[in-house]
This record gives C-alpha cells, structure tokens and sequence, in this order.
C-alpha cells in the first residue's frame, strides 16, 4: 500500500484519514498515532474534516498541517474515552510535542473534545473554547483547562 502501510500500521488504514496520509503525511505522525492508539487502549478516529491531516491554502503555511513541498506533521483527532485520561496518555507519550485541546468541536453533530496533535520542535500545550485560544504559558492556563476537562464530565 506504500511507504506507511507496508509497514506495521496496526490501528489505522488509509481510509479513514481525510487525505491521503501516504502522500501527505510525514510517516512519523502516522506511526506515532498508532502508538498512541496502543497507549490509549481505545478507538481513535481521525477528524473527517477537510485539512484535519493536510492543508494546502496560502492561509496555512505557517500550520503543522500544511502540506505543500513538505509532509504534514500535524493531524486532528477525537479518541473515545474519558478526555482527561486521555490528555494525560498523550502527554505522558512525549509521542507529540504539540498538543491542542478543543473543546468547542463536533463531531457528527455532537460536541467532543478534540485533540490536535503536531511534531513540532518545541513543545507546546494550548486550549481552545469558544474560538479562544489559551496557552501554556498564560496565568490561569491551568485552571481552565481543569475547568473543562470537568465540563466535558457532566
């Protein structure tokens, strides 16, 4: 089937993923969020949204995502499974050093909690709610994201 899944891609085939990932994903991503999906020990299904794995438009070169003369080292992702635990298994991982929570996304008409995932240099962990990002850095940082993770509880 190609470079990815000629090799052993347990969890995750092709089909699944918005965009081609043996064309427009760096191989890493893929074989990290198989990983990932082994550590988690649920179901994780890549966003069917358009630009969840690659992105093409001028507006997101500077993005994880885009996948213009280089592989997309960014994708988006709903894993069943309580969000907290699940944010602690990803960063426990250290399988991605860019980690966003979004907690104002559907998916199939339903609100969930997505999880952006990126090989970035840097590590990096933000929230959005409400089309508001908050970062790491930020005061309170902390406090919201605890704030929300017991939101998505209720």
């Amino acid at each position: 089937m190609g470079k990815i899944y000629s090799t052993d891609v347990k969890y995750f085939n092709k089909d699944e993923f918005p965009e081609d990932p043996e064309e427009f994903a760096d191989p890493v991503l893929i074989f990290s969020l198989d990983r990932l999906r082994g550590l988690i020990g649920n179901k994780i299904y890549p966003s069917p949204v358009k630009g969840a794995l690659a992105r093409f438009d001028e507006r997101s070169k500077k993005s994880q995502h885009y996948a213009v003369d280089r592989k997309s080292t960014a994708i988006d992702i709903f894993p069943e499974g309580d969000p907290y635990i699940n944010l602690l298994l990803i960063l426990q991982s250290k399988l991605f050093n860019g980690v966003g929570v979004y907690f104002d996304t559907y998916y199939f008409g339903r609100l969930r909690t997505m999880f952006h995932l990126d090989l970035r240099e840097n590590p990096l962990l933000w929230t959005r709610t409400g089309h508001t990002y908050r970062y790491q850095s930020e005061p309170f940082f902390w406090y919201e994201l605890k704030e929300q993770l017991c939101q998505t509880l209720l």
